[in-house]
């Protein structure tokens, strides 16, 4: 799940990342991301339509005993799947 964030941020800051030279295709790659978001989201949809939640927690700082944590659950992977379709 870390993969898929790191991507999504991948596409926020492409602007920035996508050379001048590509300008052109700039649609076309920034599409290819998405679709591999999608895909990503899609193929863990039976996981999650079986009832069981998908999660992920990272030591974000210890010192202050805060953790990052995702979960994927039905009713956000339902979003995740609508944010990365449209």
């Amino acid at each position: 799940m870390a993969a898929i964030l790191l991507l999504l941020l991948i596409i926020a800051f492409s602007n920035f990342i996508i050379p001048k030279k590509a300008n052109r295709f700039r649609g076309i790659i920034l599409a290819a991301f998405q679709l591999v978001a999608f895909v990503f989201f899609y193929l863990k949809l039976s996981v999650t339509n079986a009832g069981e939640v998908i999660t992920e927690s990272y030591r974000w700082i210890p010192e202050l005993g805060l953790n990052l944590q995702f979960q994927l659950d039905g009713i956000s992977i339902i979003f995740a799947l609508l944010v990365t379709g449209i």
